[in-house]
């Protein structure tokens, strides 16, 4: 998914911009480096400055900003850090059920024992 927004926000910010900000979307790749760095918040407000004021391509560049964080940074990657949050406690989970079978074992022997014990000591009396 983060991908596939990646590759998207990447040609349509090419597509949008490549003439007024030739410095961030001059090429699809320039584009994707870009948007990727948009994902992260990495500079976010140094991309809509670089349009003059009161054109077109200034509330354009405004709205894919906004556009690119709120996909890009809030779902998209927390999307992706629940998923890799969610399979470290799954396998984490793993090894607690294993450790967890093996004390059941041993609980269970040392109550085999301990009644093998109790009956010992009642043949004793």
């Amino acid at each position: 998914m983060l991908l596939i927004l990646l590759v998207f926000f990447s040609i349509l910010g090419y597509l949008l911009f490549k003439t007024s900000i030739p410095t961030h979307f001059a090429d699809p790749i320039v584009s994707s480096y870009t948007v990727f760095s948009l994902f992260t918040v990495e500079g976010w407000n140094e991309v809509p400055s670089l349009v003059p004021t009161n054109t077109l391509d200034y509330y354009l560049i405004r709205a894919f900003v906004i556009a690119v964080i709120i996909f890009g940074s809030f779902f998209a990657l927390s999307l992706a850090n629940a998923i890799f949050i969610d399979e470290m406690v799954m396998d984490n989970n793993l090894d607690l059920e294993k450790q967890i079978e093996n004390l059941v074992g041993i609980v269970e022997k040392q109550s085999v024992q301990l009644e093998e014990l109790k009956h010992l000591m009642k043949e004793k009396n």
